[in-house]
């Protein structure tokens, strides 16, 4: 590790285990204001029994102690930054242009990577420029419980059915289909990953969950505004008029659940309130 080379307060190591008989893949992490959850997806991809991995974190600019937590691995993460960024998307475009893997997995602050996860895609993985996914779970930290959640890659022609954290791209596509529109504050993963599916990108189902989510993120906060972005998506490539019903009929659910949730929450209190919740997201 000594032939570090210092770039804008990160470090590009050699990649830890690499292997040219092995197949390298980069995983990013963004995070900003993060302390409280950020270790333990760090140590989600660092106990990865596959170690052919490529380390990157995106930090915006934390100001609570997440860099304390960086540091605390530094030898272990090929590179990480700290600095300001216009969001989550941003950051996202910084780490994919950095990595140098075949394949890209985008794992946020919060959220963790299964035993075994990238071994399994390891398994999998072929020449093909592909998209990789598997089904995930979902984590309510106001119930501590957590739902397996099937992946279903068809779905994308209305709604983004599969985890963004559940998704290894290939570093071909974004090189063929660009990386993620800031345009967008929420949508920009659906409005990617619906256009690789319409232009007919190989997906491949990996044969176990992958992530597990920590719900409660930044677009089930902001329900209206992401289900906004996603309509705008979909009038700008001219959908079939069976999926835009589809779409509108599932955002206005969604839409209703989500300020349902919030508004019972203040009359009942949070544990109630997303024990109802989860059972509305069962069906």
């Amino acid at each position: 590790m000594n032939n570090a080379k210092l770039i804008g307060g990160g470090r590009i190591r050699q990649v830890r285990g690499h292997s040219s008989d092995m197949p390298l893949f980069s995983i990013i992490t963004v995070v900003y204001n993060g302390v409280a959850h950020l270790e333990k997806t760090i140590l989600s991809v660092l106990n990865q029994t596959y170690l052919n991995i490529e380390y990157i974190i995106i930090d915006g600019g934390s100001t609570d102690g997440t860099l304390d937590v960086i540091r605390r691995y530094d030898s272990q993460i090929n590179y990480w930054v700290s600095e300001p960024d216009r969001g989550i998307y941003d950051a996202m475009n910084k780490g994919i242009a950095l990595a140098t893997g075949e394949v890209i997995g985008l794992l946020n602050a919060g959220d963790v990577y299964l035993e075994g996860s990238i071994a399994n895609l390891a398994r999998n993985v072929n020449q093909k420029s592909s998209i990789y996914y598997g089904d995930f779970y979902i984590y309510y930290p106001d119930l501590n419980i957590q739902r397996l959640v099937i992946a279903n890659m068809h779905g994308l022609r209305y709604h983004m059915s599969i985890c963004h954290q559940a998704l290894f791209v290939s570093r071909t596509i974004y090189a063929q289909y660009g990386l993620y529109n800031l345009d967008y504050q929420l949508a920009a993963d659906y409005d990617l990953i619906s256009t690789c599916y319409r232009n007919h990108v190989t997906f491949q189902k990996l044969n176990m969950p992958v992530v597990c989510f920590f719900n409660g993120g930044a677009s089930d906060q902001n329900a209206i505004l992401y289900k906004r972005e996603c309509l705008q998506i979909a009038f700008k490539r001219h959908i079939p008029m069976s999926d835009l019903f589809k779409m509108l009929k599932k955002s206005f659910i969604e839409i209703l659940l989500n300020k349902t949730y919030w508004a019972i929450q203040q009359m009942i209190g949070t544990k109630k309130a997303a024990t109802l919740r989860q059972k509305w997201q069962n069906g």
